[in-house]
């Protein structure tokens, strides 16, 4: 995936990726199908941005219509052999905006969305209850 942002620092991007996950937030609230849906990307120094989106169950023309109506983008079918490749080729040190030399780390120069799980609620246990109304109290023995 590129998307034309147009953004020129870090601080920017900062703010544009409030505005994806506000974007997919919504998209899932709307359509479980939304759930699935996960990206990774990186702000470039060309200002674009780059990554690998998986669309799990949507389709490309969703994806278009929910981003592409915002920021203009390219959707590109990888095949998971070269997905690798692909990834790299996009973080080389190279690639990625440079802001200061001293803060060499990715974490702001980058997004991550995750598939949404479904939530574990514990079942409840099969075990005997604490009180019991038909059990006697146990016998004291006071000297």
């Amino acid at each position: 995936m590129t998307i034309a942002a147009g953004l020129n620092d870090i601080e920017e991007f900062v703010r544009w990726r409030i505005s994806v996950w506000d974007v997919i937030a919504y998209r899932r609230q709307v359509c479980r199908w939304w759930h699935g849906v996960s990206l990774r990307i990186w702000l470039c120094r060309d200002q674009t941005i780059r990554g690998v989106v998986a669309l799990g169950a949507i389709t490309e023309t969703e994806f278009q219509m929910a981003f592409g109506l915002r920021w203009p983008m390219i959707l590109r079918r990888i095949e998971p052999e070269t997905a690798g490749d692909v990834i790299v080729a996009v973080v080389r040190p190279n690639m990625i905006i440079a802001d200061d030399p001293e803060r060499a780390r990715y974490q702001p120069r980058q997004m991550t969305v995750r598939p949404r799980r479904a939530r574990m609620v514990p079942k409840p246990s099969v075990s005997v209850p604490l009180y019991n109304p038909f059990d006697e109290p146990m016998p004291v023995l006071i000297e």
